[in-house]
């Protein structure tokens, strides 16, 4: 790839029976983990390696588990959802959709998704997102 151009990845697997979350993030918005419990607090999924582009070999992505001993909310999204701002040029936060998904915990993914994009819409600024983004949200149990 050109010096100025890159993609980052997320991508992971659940093994429900060992509650063991396997995943590699090569520079990507760093995923929450939402624990439904709440004296567990939630966590983000950093980057295991660097952006894909950026080196010659890929030995060094690393993969990286995650035991979920108590059911979770996995929110992965791209930066179009962070980068929405408000009229105060205040970024939407993953500590906002953490704070939110904490009273919606009992609702389906795709309610939560709907959710969470609505949400986003009051808070910006404008009425058109400035930056693509995409929303996945999945319970793990």
């Amino acid at each position: 790839m050109e010096g100025d151009k890159f993609a980052s990845m997320f991508v992971a697997k659940y093994n429900q029976k060992k509650k063991l979350l396997s995943y590699v993030n090569a520079g990507h918005n760093p995923p929450l983990i939402h624990y439904l419990n709440q004296e567990k607090p939630s966590e983000l999924l950093e980057a295991t390696s660097s952006v894909l582009g950026s080196m010659s070999s890929y030995d060094s992505i690393k993969e990286h588990d995650v035991h979920i001993s108590d059911p979770a909310i996995l929110i992965m999204y791209t930066d179009g959802l962070t980068e929405i701002m408000n009229a105060d040029g205040a970024f939407y936060s993953i500590e906002m959709i953490d704070k939110m998904i904490g009273t919606k915990k009992r609702l389906s993914s795709k309610q939560i998704n709907e959710d969470i994009i609505n949400e986003a819409k009051k808070f910006a600024a404008k009425d058109v997102f400035l930056d693509d983004l995409t929303l996945l949200t999945c319970k793990l149990n």
